[in-house]
């Protein structure tokens, strides 16, 4: 599983990193609010998920940990999302 939650971290971030150097020129339209979400989801499944195996959870524990983290992550997103945004 650990493979699995390093796959996540590396991609989350890699696409994070991506939509903000993306959204540096102010004349190109935002990412979707979609795409936003699912790299957040991705990131905060992978950071949980390796938190909590890391933390001697057991496996599925670490899962839920995953899925809340990336519910965690997209709640935030949502929250602190500009106003108006797309």
């Amino acid at each position: 599983m650990t493979l699995v939650y390093g796959l996540a971290i590396f991609l989350g971030a890699c696409g994070v990193l991506i939509a903000v150097a993306l959204s540096v020129n102010p004349e190109r339209p935002g990412l979707p609010k979609q795409l936003r979400h699912v790299l957040l989801a991705v990131l905060g499944f992978g950071l949980a998920g390796m938190s909590a195996s890391f933390g001697g959870w057991p496996a599925g524990l670490a899962v839920v940990a995953g899925l809340g983290g990336g519910a965690l992550l997209v709640a935030l997103g949502i929250r602190y999302a500009p106003i108006g945004g797309e």
